[in-house]
């Protein structure tokens, strides 16, 4: 990886004022920083190691994407449009709260009324059994 910095940085020592004029940079060194390797968060393991935000944080870059745009901010951070959309998601599923709609509501008690009332004609059954049961027991030992 170093080898093509340094491939690219020769490359760039060889233009001339005028190549570098044509491409809109009046000095070498003017380019030398958007060809030097950015620091990557690495572990002692060598892996890519997990950036933790806290919920202020994510909320802080969410209000930053919405004043200033969402793709400088997220070239900023260094983040990806899918982590700022799950989180984009996240914070709107919490301010809006799991509140069923009232249409919701309806429909549950409607279904816990069906329900409650399938349930007493099975006890008024069972006990209408257990009725007929003991008269039969009774009138059995009576004879």
């Amino acid at each position: 990886m170093a080898d093509v910095f340094r491939a690219i940085a020769g490359i760039l020592n060889s233009f001339s004022r005028t190549q570098l004029k044509k491409i809109g940079c009046r000095h070498k060194a003017a380019l030398m920083p958007l060809i030097q390797p950015q620091p990557i968060n690495c572990s002692p393991m060598g892996t890519l190691s997990r950036r933790k935000f806290t919920e202020e944080q994510k909320r802080s870059i969410l209000a930053e994407a919405e004043k200033r745009g969402i793709m400088p901010v997220l070239r900023e951070h260094r983040l990806s449009y899918s982590v700022f959309s799950r989180w984009k998601y996240q914070a709107t599923a919490t301010a809006k709260g799991d509140e069923p709609t009232q249409q919701q509501i309806q429909q549950q008690l409607k279904n816990l009324m069906l329900e409650n009332e399938r349930l007493k004609k099975i006890i008024a059954n069972q006990a209408l059994e257990i009725q007929i049961k003991t008269e039969r027991i009774n009138n059995a030992g009576f004879r």
